[in-house]
């Protein structure tokens, strides 16, 4: 749902971006933090309705098209987080369950298309529901200290 409130007239208005399958964990890049929002990221479940954690797609919305991808059969997907590499590329990241190998995964997506461009397998199961958030330069300051 975009709400739009007009300072001047002090009415809201308010559209549904989407209809039918639960949209929960929206997203922003924290660059826009203030000002408009180019991008919304969310996620999204189709296959299980009924299940409120059984996201299997994360999802974009620019406020004039809206993108997808979905996760395989079995899998599950985390909250996306919007971050920078050192280039100031944009990416989009997430976390990932896979049941058949009872596994959390890492997923770097483009931010435009949502298409995947790479994936760490963990190794290990991380409880889904675990919020994510990106430090820009925790890395560099933590070899300074």
């Amino acid at each position: 749902t975009e709400f739009v409130i007009d300072l001047e007239t002090k009415t809201v208005a308010r559209t549904a971006l989407t209809d039918g399958a639960p949209i929960e964990f929206p997203a922003i890049d924290n660059r826009q933090l203030g000002r408009r929002m180019d991008t919304i990221y969310a996620l999204r479940t189709f296959e299980s309705p009924d299940d409120p954690l059984a996201f299997d797609a994360v999802t974009a919305w620019n406020g004039r098209r809206f993108r997808e991808a979905r996760a395989g059969l079995g899998q599950v997907f985390g909250e996306p987080v919007s971050l920078l590499d050192r280039a100031g590329r944009s990416w989009v990241a997430h976390l990932g369950y896979d049941a058949d190998g009872d596994e959390t995964f890492l997923d770097i997506r483009d931010p435009e298309e949502l298409r995947l461009v790479a994936r760490a397998w963990l190794g290990f199961r991380i409880p889904l529901g675990f919020h994510g958030y990106y430090v820009p330069g925790l890395e560099s300051e933590r070899r300074a200290a």
